[in-house]
């Protein structure tokens, strides 16, 4: 009985999703143009669903290509032609329709921003997504979004050719009587909705963390502030020949317009970036097209099938963009990714070696890198007795690798795992200019030079963390009599980095860390950047009266210079010390494993072993592990950078298979130069 009903409940909603009136019920059905307005408005709900739906018979269409459906709309205007009768009926149902709702809220509403502010917006959108709407069959604006919601909407109103336009246009208009010469008010509704937008822009526009960043801030002679007036003119001009005019005047303020938002935005470029701004940004570009369109479709008397086809088709795909919450992440954060992305490209630059001296000098800043990583392996180990649980251990942890990860940052060493987040950033604003066989060839030298970077990177804080490691173990050995570790617990860290367990789990885990280290760390520098911190600090009079003008300006300098560098490591050594005590307060096990930091705590643990533990298995499991970590520490960081990286530079799928295709090309060609550069190889 329970798996019937199921079965019956499965049916009942494949059908509301393709279920259609057959078409001739629908016109032997046409309401009257005087019954309620809810009869008419779902027959028409049920006639577009003709179109649209692909049934529930089988069949080999492609409803997604839009064919079908134009197809339909085609058959049905054939229909009409041969029944006046139904034609007739359809044609004052429609405009009774017309006639009793309001299309106002059509202009002003669908696929337009909203809210004032970008979480009411969000919340909105989830509201519209998620939730069913309330029926206002008295407003045009319900009707269109219950009707054209999806892309195979918008496909299909895009195959429709100007004729089948044309048709509909005139169907509209068939044997109108002299009672219903008042039936289109759009036009009236399209005039308000241009008046109403106007102010719309101009409050934005004015606003004043927009006003502030223009190079003329005098309000009055905004293109902002004028455009109200001017579109007010417009509508009220009674002359057809001033009307165009105006028209003309109108377009040239809106192009205005758009150049002050440029102007914004290449403020935030040379001075970071702040989401409400870019909200702002974005809903003025969207008010701004939107009235672009209704001056176009205006001034097409009578009204253009062109005009009308391309006004229909803007105003689904803003429909639609405006149902799709990736596209408003995308619009919104594009430009705060793109930043953080510049800024760890800029950074990255640094970590990329194309001769021999700087692949040398690299190796030998890993190096140091190695050597301070060795004692925040060792403290690691001295901490643990000290016996700290949850919270305080993860604290502790996070204290030091943040010292450790400060100290190499200000000592100007490398730590290999941090480079794969800044320099998959660089390489995707590089991947931007590949237009030719020739610019292909740059770009993949490009490539092979980050992979041999940050091989000697990670080889450079290996055999720098090892030695000193083990000199520092034997230190300790001497000064208490007694190992860091015992046999036991040395036996534990071997076996806890077998490949064969959890560590490539861990190590992608980590990979992840470190990319969300380097967005942190991008974040608070565009944050430090768009508030000016660097001045204020400069300027603000105590600081200058604690610590004197010259050296409140010092620090105000050496905080510009590092605070990407202060944040990054901060970030990173809280993600390292604090995750593994959140996801276990969570109930989830999980562990931190760095490729650098495993490398001393291996070597620790092989301290306290005998000799003949490089004849186990475990030893060389565990090394097998470590090497693990150092491939999927820096594989998931670069990729993930990467793919941000991409997506925020807008590079096409194409060009990146082409480019990936090359690399594996070039690198079958020459594999030596994946680890040592060669003579001929110059700085670019």
């Amino acid at each position: 009985m329970l798996i019937q009903s199921f079965k019956k409940l499965k049916s009942r909603i494949h059908d509301s999703l393709h279920h259609r009136i057959e078409i001739d019920v629908l016109l032997s059905q046409i309401p009257s143009p005087q019954s309620p307005l809810k009869q008419r408005t779902h027959w028409l709900f049920d006639l577009i669903d003709w179109i649209r739906r692909e049934g529930t018979q089988p069949h080999d269409l492609d409803f997604t290509s839009g064919a079908p459906q134009a197809a339909r709309v085609r058959y049905l205007l054939q229909i009409l032609n041969r029944n006046l009768e139904w034609k007739l009926k359809s044609a004052r149902t429609l405009r009774s329709i017309i006639q009793d709702t309001k299309g106002l809220e059509l202009f002003i509403e669908i696929g337009l921003f909203s809210q004032d502010h970008f979480l009411g917006e969000f919340l909105g959108r989830l509201n519209e997504k998620w939730l069913p709407q309330v029926p206002r069959d008295h407003e045009l604006s319900y009707i269109f979004s219950q009707n054209f919601h999806n892309q195979e909407d918008f496909e299909w109103i895009r195959l429709l050719d100007n004729h089948s336009f044309d048709q509909i246009l005139e169907l509209f208009h068939y044997e109108v009587r002299s009672t219903e010469s008042h039936w289109n008010s759009l036009k009236s509704d399209a005039e308000q909705a241009l008046l109403l937008l106007s102010v719309q822009v101009q409050g934005l526009g004015l606003s004043s963390d927009l006003r502030k960043r223009l190079s003329d801030s005098h309000f009055e002679n905004s293109s902002f502030y004028q455009l109200p007036d001017l579109i007010e003119l417009f509508v009220t001009e009674p002359d057809s020949l001033k009307k165009q005019a105006l028209a003309l005047r109108v377009v040239q303020k809106l192009l205005d317009c758009h150049r002050s938002l440029k102007e914004v935005q290449h403020y935030l470029d040379q001075h970071g970036v702040n989401i409400q701004v870019v909200y702002k940004i974005e809903r003025l570009e969207h008010l701004l097209r939107r009235i672009h369109d209704l001056i176009s479709l205006l001034q097409s008397n009578p009204v253009d099938s062109t005009m009308l086809s391309s006004f229909i088709e803007n105003l689904i795909a803003e429909s639609l963009n405006k149902r799709s919450l990736s596209s408003f992440f995308s619009q919104i954060f594009g430009l705060l990714s793109r930043k953080i992305v510049e800024r760890n490209g800029e950074t990255g630059e640094h970590y990329i070696t194309r001769t021999r001296q700087e692949y040398v000098a690299l190796f030998k800043s890993a190096i140091g890198g190695g050597i301070l990583t060795s004692f925040t392996a060792v403290f690691k180990f001295l901490l643990h007795h000290l016996h700290f649980e949850g919270f305080f251990s993860g604290i502790v942890s996070s204290l030091n690798y943040s010292f450790s990860f400060l100290a190499i940052h200000f000592c100007h060493f490398t730590l290999g795992t941090k480079q794969p987040s800044s320099t998959a950033p660089a390489l995707a604003a590089k991947m931007t200019a590949v237009d030719n066989p020739q610019t292909i060839r740059i770009l993949v030298e490009e490539i092979v030079h980050i992979i041999r970077s940050q091989f000697a990177a990670i080889l450079g804080n290996v055999i720098g963390v090892v030695p000193v490691t083990f000199f520092v173990c034997w230190i300790f050995h001497i000064g208490f009599k007694v190992p860091l570790l015992t046999v036991e617990e040395s036996q534990k860290v071997i076996e806890s980095f077998s490949i064969f367990g959890l560590t490539p789990i861990y190590a992608i885990f980590t990979g992840g860390l470190l990319w969300l280290s380097s967005l942190f760390s991008g974040w608070v520098e565009n944050w430090f950047t768009y508030h000016q911190i660097s001045q204020a600090l400069a300027a603000n009079r105590r600081m200058t009266f604690i610590f004197g003008a010259r050296r409140a300006k010092t620090l105000s300098l050496f905080l510009r210079r590092n605070i990407l560098g202060i944040s990054s490591s901060l970030s990173l050594g809280f993600l390292l010390g604090l995750s593994p005590e959140v996801f276990e307060f969570f109930g989830v096990g999980i562990e931190v494993r760095h490729v650098t930091l495993s490398s001393g705590a291996m070597t620790s643990a092989i301290f306290s072993q005998p000799l003949s533990i490089v004849k186990s298995w475990d030893f060389w499991s565990a090394l097998l592990g470590i090497f693990s970590m150092g491939v999927l520490n820096v594989g998931v960081a670069f990729s993930l950078a990467l793919m941000l990286a991409i997506k925020a530079r807008q590079v096409q799928a194409p060009k990146r298979r082409l480019i990936y295709r090359e690399v594996l090309k070039y690198l079958y060609q020459n594999p030596r130069r994946l680890f040592w550069p060669q003579k001929t190889e110059q700085k670019n």
